[in-house]
C-alpha cells in the first residue's frame, strides 16, 4: 500500500481519520495512531517491522532517559 493508492485515500486514511476523531482520550489517539502506522508499513514490507518497533523503543526510551535527567 502507497500513499497514492485507492486502498490508502478512500479507505486506511479516512477510516484512520475518523476513529481518531472519535476516541475521546489522547493515550488512545496514540495507541491508533502507532498502530495504524505500523500496520501501514507492515503492508508495505513486513521484513521491516522489526526495525521500525526497534527503533520507536529505542527513541522511546531515549527521550524518558532525557526527561528524567532534565527533571534532576
Amino acid at each position: 500500500m502507497s500513499f497514492g493508492s485507492a486502498i490508502f485515500l478512500f479507505g486506511f486514511l479516512p477510516l484512520t481519520a475518523a476513529l481518531y476523531r472519535l476516541l475521546p482520550w489522547r493515550w488512545a489517539r496514540r495507541v491508533l495512531v502507532t498502530g495504524a502506522s505500523l500496520f501501514f508499513y507492515a503492508c508495505g514490507r513486513l521484513w521491516d517491522l522489526p526495525v521500525l518497533l526497534l527503533s520507536a523503543l529505542l527513541h522511546y526510551a531515549a527521550g524518558r532517559l532525557l526527561l528524567r535527567t532534565q527533571s534532576r
